[in-house]
């Protein structure tokens, strides 16, 4: 099982919007893909409640679920699990990287944004975990690129070759309960997505994950729910 956390110090910079469009690419990949929305605003939650179909399975929880909910994931042969946490609650962040085999620092290109980073990096690394960073709502054309790899070359974070781009066709999906993947309307930000999630998965691969310890309690109604729907095709890592 590979578990991507979803973290940033600044609110907008596009956690629940990539965790659930980097869910969708992996369960249409062919991944059993849970998400876990930690944020008090459920913003995936609600998110899931649009969509026709079930899968991705979004759950809900508290920070301190966390460990239980990634056990059940585990239990029931979860691939993926993607942790959308709120922003701005280091114990979150640091939990949620801590049992991660990554975690993704989306990044929106404005100088109070960059400076974050470096914050959202040391929580990281206090977990153990590698770090990568994916620059989200970039403007076409933008002349801060230059400025934003100045900021982040210091820092010990792998940044991701390509940026998703600032589109409307996010909120668009978002509203309606899709992924970009499940959408005909810009081909150019399906393969913005595409190449996140090929980066990310290609970041994960060489690290070996956390150990998750199975535990046996009183969380059959969790179980039952991650297990209700048809499992889709096994994912091949």
């Amino acid at each position: 099982m590979q578990i991507v956390s979803l973290v940033s110090k600044k609110g907008g910079a596009g956690k629940t919007t990539l965790a659930v469009n980097l869910a969708v690419a992996a369960t249409k990949a062919g991944a059993f893909t849970i998400v876990v929305d930690l944020d008090p605003q459920a913003c995936a939650m609600a998110w899931h409640e649009q969509r026709d179909l079930e899968h991705p399975l979004v759950v809900p929880g508290k920070p301190s679920e966390l460990m239980g909910l990634i056990a059940l994931a585990d239990m029931v042969d979860a691939d993926m699990v993607f942790i959308d946490c709120p922003p701005g609650d280091d114990t979150a962040a640091r939990e949620a990287s801590a049992v991660a085999d990554l975690a993704v620092i989306p990044c929106r290109l404005g100088v109070p944004d960059l400076r974050a980073v470096e914050q959202s990096v040391a929580l990281a690394e206090q977990a153990g975990t590698p770090a990568a960073l994916v620059l989200t709502q970039v403007p076409p054309r933008s002349s801060l690129m230059p400025r934003a790899q100045d900021l982040l070359a210091p820092l010990p974070v792998d940044v991701a070759p390509m940026h998703l781009t600032l589109k409307n066709v996010y909120n668009v999906a978002h509203l309606e309960g899709l992924g970009l993947h499940e959408t005909d309307t810009d081909k150019n930000a399906q393969a913005e997505m595409q190449q996140c999630f090929a980066w990310i998965k290609d970041q994960i691969r060489p690290i070996v994950g956390a150990e998750v310890v199975r535990v046996e309690d009183d969380k059959t109604d969790d179980a039952r729910l991650l297990t209700a729907s048809e499992r889709p095709v096994p994912f091949q890592a």
